[in-house]
């Protein structure tokens, strides 16, 4: 199933100016990539590709899950000013996955719009855009059919173990759609001729439930076995994470690899139509929107707090006049906003763009999960703002307690705890002085968007909400 949010026929677009490509790939933790170090080779397609490529070695995201981390590509802000995040009604026991941007945003593509570009959109996760988002020519979200376990399909997989096992062999009850729908839906979804268009990209198999292809765990040399149900989602997993048998850690991990390499294949095919659809002046950029946990210190997935497994994200940028090579500075993907603007207003922008830090510095935020508290424990429910400068990460706000972390020690995808010194301290007030200023303090009806039924229903498919 698809839904195609545009109508009628694709308005004329300007001619002479680049094509811009922005590939997501969902949940992709920079260090399970062998670029980054990691033992094992999981996207071989988009490691060749990218050989061209500038390389941002250490770019973070300045959101730890999807929507925030979208919001702010899209927009140039950050979670506080876009406003897009949980949001928790504190004389009620109800809960919002997000909030309602605030008015009068710059969406990136209104944008692009009015310099002449036609703005098309295929994403595979209905949180990356939001509804409230202008300026698309064709937004289309490919979906499935659910099938969630509250369905008799999904009664029977609970009660027969034969149920079970066909319904994973089909992965009939997956909960989005694939990379291989996505990048046949984007080939037709692009028009064949004329431009400059602005294509978003959104893939999403990293994203648990995960259930890779048997063709990608065999192309690893993988015949995993996992100690639990291969429709899990994160948050059960977590849960559930002390009573699991001993080899859960290295199951999920196959399993999580097995779904970069589904990725990859796709890649393989999509990447070279787009440097033949769009031609060598095209601007390409390939990132991750935030990483994931997988088993350590017991949790799995990206719902809890800001560690750089969830903060460290890939980031390659192919175009005309984009050097190859590697960029070490420390980069936020909300600086893409800046970048693509400048490479559609002429000429090949800065890489600097990238590292720009803003007034507070280079900033992550995650507002509090009410759900998660309740099923997981009270610090999940803790809001958390992260600072980093050079290899070093403080992490608050202050009035949740400050911790420390030496970023250069082990590899910027780990953190090394470091005793309180006066220079962190000085970090720390710089995330009180944004956390008091910025933060997003709307409450109740006005500050939040009403989840329709359909998507309350993906929420739970993904393992948001119970």
């Amino acid at each position: 199933l698809t839904r195609d949010r545009a109508s009628g026929p694709l308005p004329a677009a300007a001619p002479g100016k680049p094509s811009i490509v922005l590939i997501v790939l969902d949940t992709v933790r920079a260090d399970h990539l062998h670029r980054f170090g990691y033992a094992r080779d999981t996207m071989p397609a988009l490691e060749a590709w990218a050989r061209d490529a500038l390389t941002v070695e250490r770019a973070v995201t300045p959101g730890g899950w999807t929507s925030p981390s979208h919001a702010s590509i899209f927009t140039g802000l950050s979670v506080s000013e876009h406003g897009v995040h949980y949001a928790e009604d504190p004389g009620g026991d109800d809960e919002h996955l997000g909030t309602l941007p605030v008015e009068g945003l710059p969406w990136i593509t209104n944008r692009l719009s009015a310099l002449g570009y036609r703005c098309i959109a295929v994403s595979a996760n209905s949180l990356a855009i939001p509804h409230e988002m202008t300026g698309w020519s064709r937004h289309v979200e490919p979906r499935r059919i659910l099938w969630l376990p509250s369905t008799l399909a999904g009664l029977g997989d609970i009660v027969s173990p034969l149920s079970r096992r066909i319904s994973e062999a089909l992965r009939w009850r997956m909960p989005y759609a694939e990379a291989s729908d996505v990048v046949d839906i984007t080939m037709r979804a692009v028009p064949p001729q004329g431009g400059p268009l602005f294509l978003f990209v959104n893939m999403m198999d990293a994203h648990s439930p995960y259930n890779p292809p048997a063709a990608a765990l065999r192309s690893l040399d993988v015949d995993p076995r996992p100690p639990f149900g291969l429709y899990a989602t994160h948050r059960d997993i977590t849960r559930e994470w002390k009573d699991l048998p001993p080899g859960t850690g290295e199951a999920l991990a196959d399993l999580y690899d097995g779904e970069l390499r589904s990725m990859d294949m796709e890649l393989r095919r999509l990447l070279p139509w787009i440097d033949g659809r769009f031609g060598k002046n095209a601007l390409v950029i390939v990132a991750s929107d935030h990483g994931e946990e997988l088993g350590e210190k017991g949790r799995v997935g990206h719902e809890y707090g800001l560690s750089q497994r969830i903060l460290h994200v890939p980031l390659f940028v192919k175009g005309d006049g984009v050097r190859s090579g590697d960029d070490n500075e420390v980069a936020s993907l909300v600086n893409l906003y800046d970048y693509i603007l400048a490479a559609a207003s002429g000429g090949t922008p800065d890489e600097a763009i990238l590292s720009q830090a803003g007034k507070h510095g280079i900033l992550s935020e995650r507002y509090p999960s009410g759900y998660n508290a309740a099923k997981l424990g009270p610090a999940y429910g803790r809001a958390w703002v992260s600072l980093i400068e050079d290899d070093l990460k403080v992490v608050g706000p202050p009035d949740e307690g400050l911790k420390l972390y030496d970023l250069g020690k082990e590899g910027f995808s780990s953190e090394v705890p470091l005793a309180m010194t006066p220079e962190a301290a000085l970090l720390g007030g710089r995330i009180a002085d944004y956390w008091d200023a910025l933060r997003d303090q709307r409450t109740g009806d006005e500050g939040r968007a009403a989840e329709s039924k359909e998507r309350l229903r993906r929420l739970k498919a993904l393992g948001y909400v119970e």
